[in-house]
């Protein structure tokens, strides 16, 4: 990559505020042709803003805005979308509705002269997009019934494919294993090599080094530091991020965490024997002591989910048992198992809240019969949810 090259976007002095809260301070930033650059900040920092600026979601910013050189002011995502700029945003932002192929075409269904939609092309050139993933879905079945990894991926694909000139890649890697980490970094580069501008925001300091041209450092809702990835390192990007206190904090980003033994004699509250369930688990077998932390770790796709689900009653297995304090239990529903007193929060959060409600009903939700079991009385659930440790009281622990 040759820096002589034209910008193919300039931000320059970009302010944003919500609220009287100043979420970006005087920024600028600048993506090349064929360039993948890096952003890394703790969350809060402002990546996500500025990306929001730039894919024309955030519209009353100050500063200037230039594609190509020439001055430009969006007024939509619409507007962004037009001259070429694709975002795959931190939250998943598919239709679980509609099919693969409809999602992987999303707003840019093939059609012919006539306007009307080429389904089987579509299926086709889904199919055909999604093996250059290595994602093994059926293009034709429904979104949401598949795991949250793969809608993610699919979502990639989508704006992969879309010919976008800059593409925003918000935490990609968030739900993926590492061979498909290494497929989607396979694809980024052949998309550098075409000459498209990929700007890349992650957590994972070791996936910006490896995939990045040039990284920039946010902090506060300041640049930072920006550098070629190759003349920096791991060490260097943490104590850009955090400032003063790096020594206390940089061990959470480098060192392994190492929990107490669980001491002996504590009863066992879990036991699962010979769970199996169809091609998903196997004769799966593990004990849980009181006050133990069991993790539970597998490629997408392992069955790591499927026992989750088993152990919320939201799955029945095919074979093997559960006891909870010693005594078996087969939950016909997830209320038998909460009632047992097991808690579940599933792979995608936005699953679980009822994002229109007030922040108190999204809390009592899950303990409105004992509120109230007839009339419900909005005082009671603002007192429950916001006394600590309401929502434990008159419940059997959780598992």
């Amino acid at each position: 990559m040759s820096d002589s090259r034209p910008p193919l976007l300039e931000l320059q002095d970009i302010t944003q505020s919500f609220g009287g809260v100043t979420a970006l301070r005087g920024v600028d930033f600048t993506l090349r042709p064929g360039e993948i650059h890096g952003l890394v900040g703790e969350n809060g920092a402002g990546k996500s803003t500025l990306m929001k600026i730039i894919a024309g979601v955030h519209t009353g910013f100050s500063g200037r805005f230039l594609l190509d050189g020439r001055e430009v002011h969006f007024n939509s995502a619409r507007d962004a979308r037009a001259t070429g700029i694709a975002m795959v945003h931190q939250e998943l932002s598919v239709a679980p509705d509609l099919t693969v192929a409809e999602n992987v075409f999303l707003g840019n269904q093939p059609t012919n002269a006539l306007g009307i939609v080429q389904w089987r092309r579509m299926a086709r050139e889904a199919a055909e997009q999604l093996k250059k993933l290595g994602i093994d879905a059926d293009p034709m079945s429904r979104l949401g019934d598949l795991p949250i990894g793969v809608q993610q991926l699919i979502e990639i694909a989508r704006v992969l494919f879309s010919g976008a000139r800059i593409i925003i890649l918000d935490e990609p890697t968030s739900a993926l294993s590492p061979p498909e980490v290494e497929r989607l970094f396979a694809a980024l580069r052949k998309l550098r090599e075409q000459g498209t501008g990929i700007i890349f925001i992650s957590h994972f300091i070791e996936d910006i080094l490896l995939i990045s041209d040039e990284v920039t450092v946010f902090r506060n809702g300041r640049k930072i530091m920006e550098t070629r990835a190759a003349d920096t390192s791991k060490a260097a990007l943490i104590e850009a991020m955090i400032g003063k206190g790096r020594d206390a904090l940089e061990d959470s980003y480098t060192h392994d965490i190492t929990l107490p033994a669980t001491p002996a004699g504590k009863p066992v509250v879990l036991e699962a024997a010979g769970l199996s369930l169809a091609r998903s688990l196997k004769r799966v077998s593990f004990s849980v002591q009181a006050g133990e932390v069991l993790g539970i770790y597998g490629f997408m796709g392992c069955g790591q989910l499927e026992l989750a689900r088993i152990l919320f009653g939201k799955l029945a297995p095919d074979a093997g048992e559960l006891r909870l304090a010693g005594e078996r239990n087969r939950f016909k529903s997830t209320a038998d198992a909460r009632r047992a007193g097991i808690a579940f929060v599933p792979e995608s959060r936005r699953d679980m809240l009822f994002l229109q409600e007030p922040v108190y009903k999204n809390v009592s939700i899950s303990i409105l019969d004992r509120i109230n079991a007839v009339l419900l009385k909005p005082s009671r659930e603002r007192a429950r949810a916001t006394r600590p440790g309401a929502h434990q009281q008159n419940s059997p622990p959780p598992v």
